[in-house]
C-alpha cells in the first residue's frame, strides 16, 4: 500500500486524524501523537469526492469518486484513475464480484457499471423506471444484489447481464443499505419505511418494522455472529436485530456523533464506526456494545458530496474516506492480528448436471489479507442425489461426512489463492428436472472480517439428458454457421439448399457427459452421379459426388473424427458407395433411402432423403459438428440439405436398458 507525505492542503488533518485511531488500538494520548501507525493512503483530486472503498483486483485499494465521475486505483506503486464514459456519472458504491471484476451502482444514471482492469469499462442498464442504484453487494448466488431507493426495488445482476427486480410490498420504501448475511439472505435498510428487510436468493421478501420511528435506518452491518447491526439518519443509536427472533435491541452510544454514518467489522473483533464528528470502535460484551472509544475529526460533517466509509484493509489496517475530503487515509493495527478475509470464487460449475453421472466443482480459495490464515477449514455441503468422490486441495485433506465434506488446510498464505476441485456424482433420476442445491464456505482459526463473502451456493439441476431439436420450421437459430433456410416445395423446411459449403454447428457450455445421440435427415437432391468418375458414353467428368462429416474428438478439441465420407446417387445407371465408406463399397443409387420424390423443385430428377442415427462416446463441454458437400455441379442443381436435427447429451450409465427411448421418426 502507498505511504507518501500528501502535497494537498489537507495533510493539516492527518496529524489530528493519529489521535482518533490511536486510542482505539489501546495507545494512550501522547503516543498516539508521536505513532507513524496513521497515515495519508493517497489524495485523489479536489472535488473528486472519494467515497466506497474495496480492496480487490490486481493487489489494488479501489475508490469511487463520486464527484469526478471516475473509479479510483491505489496500488503499491502508483494512484490512477479510470474516468467513466459519462464524466457526469455519480459511481457510489463498489464491490467484488463473482468474476473477481470490480462491479459498482452509479448514483445519478440508471445503471450498474463493471470494471475489470485491463479489459475496461461495461454498463448494464437497469429497466425503466429504476432510476439508479445506491448500495451494491455479492450474493452468495455469485448474483450482484442492489437496492434502488427512487425504483422502491433490489435488483439483482449476474455476471452475465440478466437483471431481476423485485417490488417492494410497501410504497416509498427507499432501502439505501444492504449486506449479505453467512445463510445467503440480504439485509438491507429501508429509509423511506423505517424498517429492515430480508430478502432471500430466490426473491422472497420479509420486512420487520423498527420499534420507534424517531429517525431513519440508512445502513446495515450483518455481524460475524449473525446479527443485523443498523444506523441512522440522526441521533446516537445503534439498533440489534436478531433474525432468530425477531426482535430489535437498541443502544444508546455516548458519542459526539450526530449520526453515524458507516460502521465495519474490524480486525481487532470490534466494530468500527465513522461519523458526522468521530472516528471510533466498541466491544460486544454478551452482545451489546461496549468500552466505546472514539476521537474527534478535524472538522464535523453536516452537508457533503460524497459520504464517509471505512472498511478494514489488507494488512490488518483500517482505511477510511470522509465526505468532502480528497483524502483516504489508513491506520494500521498494532499486536498481533486476528482475522482475515477470506473469500470463494467458482471458477469452473457445470451449466447444469446429468443424471448417474459425474462432474467437477472447481473454485479459488483467496486471502485477501496479506497475512496468513491458519486453521483453514472448507465445508463442501450436499444436497440429496449428490454423492462426493474425490478433492483436490493442495496441501490440505478431506473427509467425506455424507450430506457435507470437511477439509482442513494448515494454512493459507497472505495474499495467496488456492485451487480446490471437487468430484462429484449423481444419482438417476425418476424426475427431470430435479433441483439441488450446494454451499461451498471457507473459515480459518481467526475469523473473517468479509464472512458474507466466504460462503458461495449453486442451484443445479439434475436433468437425465440434454436435448436439442430443430426442425427448421422457424429458421435456423444460433448454433449453424449458415443460417440459411429454404422451402424448395410446399410442406418442407429444411436447412439448406447446398452445395460444396461447409456448414458447422456449435454447441458450447456442455454439461459433463459421456454419450451423445445424433440423428438427423439428409436430403440428396438432384442428378448427383455417387461414385462415379467418368460418364462412359462421353467420357464426361460427371463425380464423384462426396458427402462427409465430422464431430469433434474429445481429447484435441476439434473437428476431427469422421462419421461419414460416402457418394450418393441419384441415377439409376451410377452407383453409390452408401451405406458404405467411399471407396470400400458400391451400391445401387438411393440404397437405403427411407424416401424417395421430388424434393427441390427440379421434377425431372428423383430426390432422396436419407436417415443418419449415431451413438457416440464423447466427453468434450463442447460439441462441433461439420457437415460438408465436396465436387458437387452446383450449376446443374446437385444439391443438399439437412432437417429434423435431434443431439442428446447423456451419460451411458443413465439409460434404463429394459426401454430406450426411440429417436426415429
Amino acid at each position: 500500500m502507498i505511504k507518501r507525505k500528501p502535497t494537498h492542503p489537507l495533510w493539516r488533518q492527518a496529524a489530528a486524524v493519529l489521535l482518533v485511531l490511536g486510542l482505539c488500538l489501546g495507545m494512550t494520548t501522547a503516543q498516539a501523537a508521536v505513532a507513524t501507525l496513521i497515515t495519508p493512503l493517497a489524495v485523489f483530486n479536489t472535488g473528486s469526492f472519494p467515497t466506497s472503498l474495496v480492496y480487490g483486483p490486481d493487489q489494488s485499494l479501489w475508490v469511487s469518486l463520486a464527484g469526478s465521475g471516475e473509479i479510483g486505483q491505489i496500488s503499491a506503486n502508483a494512484t490512477s484513475t479510470h474516468p467513466l464514459p459519462n464524466r457526469t456519472a455519480r459511481p457510489l458504491d463498489l464491490t467484488i464480484g463473482a468474476d473477481r471484476a470490480l462491479w459498482f451502482s452509479v448514483r445519478n444514471q440508471n445503471q450498474i457499471g463493471r470494471l475489470e482492469p485491463g479489459a475496461g469499462l461495461s454498463e448494464f442498464p437497469l429497466n425503466a423506471g429504476s432510476s439508479s442504484a445506491d448500495a451494491v453487494t455479492l450474493g452468495q448466488d455469485l448474483s450482484l444484489w442492489f437496492t434502488e431507493p427512487d425504483g422502491n426495488r433490489i435488483g439483482r445482476l449476474t455476471t452475465g447481464g440478466d437483471l431481476t427486480e423485485y417490488a417492494l410490498p410497501h410504497l416509498n420504501s427507499k432501502p439505501m443499505g444492504i449486506a449479505s448475511a453467512q445463510n445467503g439472505d440480504l439485509w438491507f435498510a429501508e429509509w423511506g419505511g423505517y424498517r429492515i428487510g430480508k430478502i432471500s436468493l430466490q426473491g422472497e421478501i420479509s420486512e420487520y418494522n423498527l420499534p420507534s420511528s424517531l429517525a431513519r435506518p440508512v445502513d446495515i452491518l450483518v455481524g460475524s455472529d449473525g446479527n443485523i447491526w443498523v444506523i441512522f439518519n440522526s441521533g446516537r443509536t445503534v439498533a440489534r436485530f436478531n433474525p432468530h427472533t425477531a426482535t430489535f435491541e437498541s443502544y444508546s452510544l455516548a458519542t459526539k456523533n450526530a449520526s453515524l454514518t458507516d460502521l465495519t467489522l474490524g480486525p481487532d473483533h470490534k466494530i468500527w464506526f465513522i461519523g458526522t464528528h468521530t472516528v471510533g470502535c466498541f466491544e460486544l460484551v454478551n452482545g451489546a456494545p461496549a468500552n466505546l472509544t472514539e476521537e474527534a475529526l478535524p472538522s464535523p460533517i453536516y452537508a457533503y458530496q460524497g459520504r464517509s466509509q471505512i472498511i478494514t484493509g489488507p494488512d490488518n489496517n483500517l482505511l477510511f474516506s470522509t465526505a468532502n475530503s480528497s483524502i483516504i487515509y489508513q491506520s494500521v493495527q498494532s499486536g498481533a492480528p486476528a482475522r482475515r478475509d477470506l473469500q470463494v470464487f467458482i471458477t469452473y460449475q457445470p451449466p447444469l448436471l446429468l443424471s448417474a453421472g459425474t462432474f467437477n466443482i472447481d473454485a479459488e480459495i483467496v486471502n485477501w489479507t496479506h497475512i496468513d490464515a491458519t486453521g483453514v477449514e472448507i465445508d463442501l455441503t450436499l444436497d440429496q442425489s449428490i454423492h462426493f468422490v474425490s478433492a483436490e486441495l493442495p496441501g490440505g485433506s478431506c473427509v467425506d461426512q455424507g450430506s457435507q465434506v470437511h477439509c482442513t488446510l494448515p494454512s493459507l498464505g497472505g495474499g495467496v489463492s488456492l485451487p480446490v476441485r471437487f468430484v462429484m456424482t449423481t444419482d438417476r433420476i425418476s424426475v427431470s428436472p430435479s433441483p439441488r442445491s450446494l454451499s461451498l464456505e471457507v473459515s480459518s482459526a481467526e475469523g473473517d472480517y468479509q464472512p458474507g463473502n466466504n460462503r458461495v451456493v449453486l442451484f443445479p439441476e439434475i436433468h437425465t439428458s440434454l436435448d436439442y431439436f430443430n426442425d427448421f420450421s422457424e429458421g435456423a437459430d444460433r448454433y449453424w454457421s449458415h443460417p440459411l433456410t429454404s422451402t424448395p416445395v410446399d410442406g418442407l423446411k429444411v436447412l439448406g439448399l447446398f452445395d460444396n459449403d461447409q456448414v458447422s454447428f456449435h454447441w458450447e457450455d456442455l454439461p459433463p457427459h459421456n454419450r451423445l445421440w445424433l440423428c438427423f435427415d439428409l436430403y440428396i437432391l438432384g442428378p448427383w452421379t455417387g461414385s462415379q468418375y467418368l460418364d462412359p458414353d462421353d467420357t464426361t467428368i460427371v463425380g464423384p459426388d462426396f458427402w462427409t462429416s465430422y464431430v469433434n474428438d474429445d481429447v484435441i478439441g476439434h473437428a476431427s473424427r469422421q462419421l461419414a465420407f460416402t457418394t450418393f446417387s441419384n441415377l439409376e445407371r451410377y452407383a453409390q458407395a452408401f451405406p458404405a465408406e467411399y471407396p470400400d463399397a458400391v451400391s445401387p443409387s438411393q440404397t437405403q433411402a427411407v424416401a424417395a420424390g421430388e424434393f427441390d423443385g427440379h421434377p425431372t430428377v428423383r430426390d432422396a432423403r436419407y436417415h443418419f442415427y449415431y451413438r457416440l462416446e464423447h466427453s468434450s463441454l463442447s460439441l462441433d459438428l461439420v457437415l460438408k458437400g465436396l465436387n458437387l455441379d452446383g450449376l446443374a442443381h446437385e444439391k443438399w440439405a439437412i432437417d429434423d436435427v435431434r443431439i442428446k447429451i447423456l451419460y451411458d450409465a443413465s439409460i434404463d436398458r429394459t426401454y430406450l427411448p426411440v429417436l426415429f421418426r
